[in-house]
C-alpha cells in the first residue's frame, strides 16, 4: 500500500460531490481502488457503504437446493 495514494483516495471519497451529477450523494455506496497493472497489486483502497454486508440477513435461496436434493 502506498500511503500517499491512500490519502488521496480518502480525500477523493470525501469530495465525490464535485464529480457527481446526482444532487444527493450522501446515500450512495462508494469505492475507490487504485491498482498497479504491472504487478497486479493494490496501491490504495477505500470505500463507504451504509450496508454492513457481514451482518446482512438473507434467505438461503438456491444454496440449499443441492443439500435438499441429495
Amino acid at each position: 500500500m502506498d500511503e500517499n495514494l491512500q490519502n488521496v483516495a480518502e480525500q477523493e471519497l470525501v469530495n465525490i460531490d464535485k464529480y457527481s451529477d446526482i444532487k444527493n450523494v450522501s446515500n450512495l455506496d462508494r469505492l475507490i481502488l487504485i491498482a498497479n497493472n504491472k504487478t497486479g497489486g493494490i496501491n490504495a483502497f477505500n470505500g463507504k457503504s451504509d450496508y454492513n454486508l457481514l451482518n446482512l440477513y438473507r434467505q438461503p435461496g438456491s444454496t440449499l437446493k443441492p443439500i435438499i436434493s441429495y
